[in-house]
């Protein structure tokens, strides 16, 4: 076994484990206190699932995040520091033929949240198929809804709709004519 420091560096050779501010070694690496990486972390599958945990022993995906924590709980945080510059994650699945397309939630430069399809990975599919800005208006096919639902092309209703509430008008309009309506009776 070799010591540097009270409990600094500790290398249990019999076992091969290394400790850093602790010798009560469990793992092959244990650090007791804040660690920081300045480059790449890699896990290496030899041997193991290739997941990583945190907050768990016992991760079951290739990343498992759990917190053990009441009430509301910040998880995870991605920020990109740069000014004028969207942030977005992004998961990619792979056809037969391999070719690879994404799927892409980001956070625009004035905090609203778009949301894309079928794009190359790597490159934040804009304009985006579904925003969400800080009004909370949504929008499909614009970044500017001006009303709770706003859709920007053809719409489609397989199984029916239905329209409930109150509104201003005793009418409802279909079409860009202001003076073309169709009156709607509750039966």
């Amino acid at each position: 076994n070799f010591e540097v420091g009270t409990n600094t560096l500790y290398v249990d050779s019999s076992n091969g484990r290394v400790g850093i501010n602790t010798q009560n070694l469990t793992e092959a690496l244990e650090v007791s206190g804040t660690a920081s990486l300045s480059n790449t972390m890699w896990v290496s599958p030899s041997g193991y699932t290739g997941n990583v945990g945190i907050g768990t022993t016992g991760p079951t995906a290739k990343l498992d995040v759990n917190v053990n924590t009441g009430g509301d709980v910040l998880t995870a945080r991605f920020e990109n520091i740069y000014n004028d510059s969207a942030t977005f994650i992004e998961i990619v699945g792979r056809n037969a033929s391999a070719v690879r397309k994404a799927g892409q939630i980001a956070v625009s430069t004035t905090g609203g949240l778009g949301f894309s399809a079928g794009q190359t990975p790597g490159t934040l599919g804009t304009p985006f198929a579904m925003f969400i800005p800080a009004t909370g208006n949504v929008g499909i096919g614009t970044t500017s809804p001006a009303a709770k639902l706003d859709v920007v092309s053809d719409v489609i209703f397989r199984e029916g709709l239905q329209v409930a509430g109150t509104a201003t008008a005793s009418y409802s309009r279909f079409g860009t004519d202001s003076s073309v309506r169709g009156e709607f009776n509750s039966a």
